[in-house]
């Protein structure tokens, strides 16, 4: 098991990643972090170039550049490799196979509860998750630009497996010999109003806001999305969204501690990665918590309208649990 955090540059030729070249079976990555340049020539990722392995927990801003399956994260998930928890922003650049998360996911590869916010370009088989996909993505949110000559999809490329609980601003699929289930699309900012695998397209107010409830309707807003006052975020990750001047604008997710790793024991304690989880806090006050990163809690200036963040506890509903900062 790995927790990281990486900078910098790193330059290859095959099997090259920002942090780990090959993550072999049971090799297991865990709250890593990683804003760096990685150029190679096949397999490469803002992460990890080949993963079989597990990827919990990763935030990457990474510049991928490569000729065939580069990701923004991974380059090759294959063999069981899976992808938990990621946001990933920075720019994926390639000639085939390309994605914002994961260049090539093979047929028992996991792509599950993702975010993906930077633009993603190459010439064939291109996507803001996944270029080639024939395993699994499911809970996968992309807003940013991809742009490509053949197969090019908001979400995916080229897919022969299960995509579901999905939506992208740009087309989702380009190419679709699989399953696609509960998955939604821009057609405004696409100007498409069809999608390989009969995804659902939609206005921009439809998806945007509380409307999203009503419309994206395959989506579960109880446990999994939450509305926000432009496309939905996923409670399980801290999100940003672009605001009207271009720049970054702090939404609060609602999270329940129920959404968090861990279950609460002493032993196996709700894990804190961000402010939004952090706030969480007050739905169980006899829990027991651990951070497991450092924290930026600017965002909680925008918390609840202006208002900021919500004390933890109050006179007669103490905090009753633990909180252990880690060093953090």
């Amino acid at each position: 098991t790995i927790e990281t955090a990486a900078s910098g540059s790193v330059t290859g030729s095959d099997d090259v990643g920002g942090v780990i070249g090959f993550n072999g079976d049971g090799g297991r990555i865990q709250n890593a972090t990683a804003s760096v340049s990685v150029t190679g020539r096949r397999i490469v990722g803002g992460l990890i170039g080949d993963n079989r392995g597990t990827v919990i927990t990763a935030r990457t801003a990474c510049d991928a550049t490569g000729e065939r399956r580069v990701g923004g994260l991974i380059g090759y998930n294959d063999n069981n490799g899976t992808v938990q928890t990621a946001t990933v922003s920075g720019n994926v650049t390639g000639n085939e196979t390309i994605g914002g998360v994961v260049g090539f996911n093979s047929d028992d590869g996991t792509v599950q509860t993702a975010t993906v916010s930077g633009s993603v370009s190459g010439d064939e088989t291109v996507g803001g998750a996944v270029g080639f996909n024939s395993g699994l993505i499911q809970t996968v949110r992309v807003t940013g630009n991809v742009t490509g000559d053949n197969f090019v999809g908001g979400l995916v490329g080229d897919n022969r497996g299960t995509i579901r609980d999905t939506f992208a601003v740009g087309g989702l699929v380009a190419y679709n010999d699989g399953i696609v289930k509960q998955s939604y699309f821009d057609e405004q900012t696409t100007r498409l109003g069809t999608s390989a695998g009969n995804a659902t397209g939609l206005t921009t107010a439809q998806m945007q806001g509380q409307a999203a409830r009503t419309n994206l309707s395959g989506l579960d807003f109880d446990t999994t999305w939450t509305t926000t006052s432009e496309y939905p975020a996923l409670r399980a990750l801290s999100e940003t969204h672009e605001g009207s001047g271009g720049g970054d604008d702090p939404i609060q997710v609602d999270v329940d501690p129920s959404d968090l790793p861990g279950d609460g024991t002493s032993t196996e304690p709700y894990e804190i990665s961000n402010v939004s989880e952090l706030q969480a806090m007050e739905d169980d006050l006899d829990a027991n918590y651990e951070l497991v990163s450092d924290i930026d809690a600017s965002p909680t200036a925008q918390f609840d309208s202006g208002r900021g963040f919500d004390p933890i506890g109050n006179f007669g509903d103490e905090f009753l649990g633990t909180f252990d900062g880690n060093g953090h």
